[in-house]
């Protein structure tokens, strides 16, 4: 009785934050990722499914394994009920911000001043990883970070109205 329910549309199933922040996390400038709000899951396409799906020529050249995608890719293009929902991308979720206030996170004074330093200019998440690394904070790092995009995920879903699970 459950699962008819979700099927005839009376209620939508929840979402996992998880789900959320992994798409979040692996956001592309090649792939954009949307909220199936029908179902509760994450589909991501391609802007090669994109392409093909709006232009019939690269459409018939396509591989028999990217049908199933462009397909995906054509019902997001034609989406007028607002079932696919696109989520928040790698700019929204400011990696670059997160750094910085996990800096200010670091209790060991050299630590963090490494680790200020590490984030400004060219080059700055590979000079932040490693400083974070050498200075073994990579746990807590990833911690902060995970927390980070989970509260993004959390507010996206509130702004939405999207039910959604820990």
């Amino acid at each position: 009785m459950f699962l008819l329910h979700y099927h005839f549309g009376m209620s939508k199933p929840p979402v996992k934050i998880s789900d959320l922040v992994d798409a979040i996390q692996l956001g592309h400038d090649e792939m954009t990722s949307y909220l199936d709000r029908e179902t509760g899951a994450v589909v991501t396409v391609t802007r090669d499914d994109t392409r093909a799906a709006e232009n019939e020529d690269v459409k018939e050249r396509a591989p028999e394994w990217q049908e199933e995608s462009i397909a995906l890719a054509a019902k997001i293009l034609e989406d007028a009920d607002g079932r696919f929902l696109e989520l928040p991308d790698k700019f929204d979720a400011h990696e670059w911000r997160m750094m910085e206030v996990f800096t200010f996170t670091v209790n060991a004074e050299a630590a963090r001043s490494v680790l200020e330093s590490a984030i400004h200019g060219k080059g700055a998440f590979r000079r932040f990883e490693d400083s974070v690394n050498r200075y073994d904070l990579d746990k807590e790092w990833y911690a902060f970070r995970d927390a980070q995009y989970a509260e993004l995920a959390i507010k996206w879903c509130k702004q939405e109205g999207i039910e959604f699970v820990p």
